[in-house]
């Protein structure tokens, strides 16, 4: 598997969001969709780097799988 990191503005160019409100230092880890985020936080007076991977919840007994939020959204108006 190969993952991309890509500037997050221009992450947010592409899913449509307002890239105006995204550091210099933030990273989206992205595969086919957005698995993640890499960026640069002041924590006590020092810069570090964070990071985070964002997961579906897997399906089972009385949980069925949620829709991706671009399919929901775009499903909203339809209703």
């Amino acid at each position: 598997m190969t993952l991309l990191l890509r500037k997050s503005s221009a992450q947010a160019r592409i899913e449509g969001w307002d890239p105006s409100n995204r550091s210099d230092d933030d990273y989206a880890v992205v595969d086919d969709t957005i698995v993640g985020r890499i960026y640069r936080e002041m924590i006590i007076g020092k810069p570090k780097w964070r990071w985070f991977l964002q997961q579906i919840p897997e399906a089972g007994p009385g949980r069925p799988v949620p829709p991706p939020p671009r399919l929901l959204i775009m499903l909203e108006p339809g209703r």
